[in-house]
């Protein structure tokens, strides 16, 4: 089946005001290696900080809350549902949408649909992406990974990945206070 997953990656504010805007608290601080709970939080470095669930993380959040999340700070979304192949990533600013990376296979397995200002670090992901999906001879979506790995590259953070980058702590659980 796949994982589902979606993500928010903030940078600017302390991980206690990312939580208080989102309506979440820290449930269990004791933090673990894995993200094992239903919704996880983790401190980045580059101040960036990680809230992770499943897939409706962020499909409960785009619309109404990146927005308003973003003001004064930065923040990427990203959702990547292995069973269908879709993957969305996108990147607020102050309140406005910057881009938007989107792979749909029923478009094709090369679709990727780009919005805004795409980001500098999509041309050598998507380049690579193209070249090993034109290599392969099985049934491999290359494309899938490219929102996730270009936000990676912005923010450090790659869910198919199951580390912390070096030196942090590990998963918070997070939830509804």
């Amino acid at each position: 089946m796949g994982a589902s997953l979606s993500y928010l990656v903030v940078q600017g504010p302390t991980p206690q005001e990312v939580l208080r805007r989102l309506g979440l608290e820290v449930r269990d601080p004791v933090p673990a290696p894995h993200a094992w709970h239903d919704l996880n939080g983790a401190e980045l470095p580059g101040g960036w900080y990680l809230v992770l669930g499943g897939d409706d993380v962020t499909e409960r959040v785009v619309d109404r809350v990146l927005a308003p999340l973003s003001a004064g700070c930065t923040v990427l979304a990203v959702m990547a549902f292995e069973g269908t192949m879709y993957s969305l990533a996108v990147q607020y600013r102050d309140g406005r949408q910057i881009w938007q990376l989107e792979h749909s296979p029923d478009s094709g397995v090369t679709h990727l649909d780009v919005t805004g200002s795409a980001p500098a670090e999509l041309a050598g992901v998507h380049g690579e992406a193209l070249r090993r999906q034109a290599a392969e001879r099985d049934d491999v979506d290359h494309v899938f990974d490219v929102p996730a790995t270009v936000a990676a590259a912005i923010c450090g953070y790659h869910w198919d990945r199951d580390q912390l980058p070096t030196g942090r702590p590990g998963y918070v659980a997070l939830g509804s206070p």
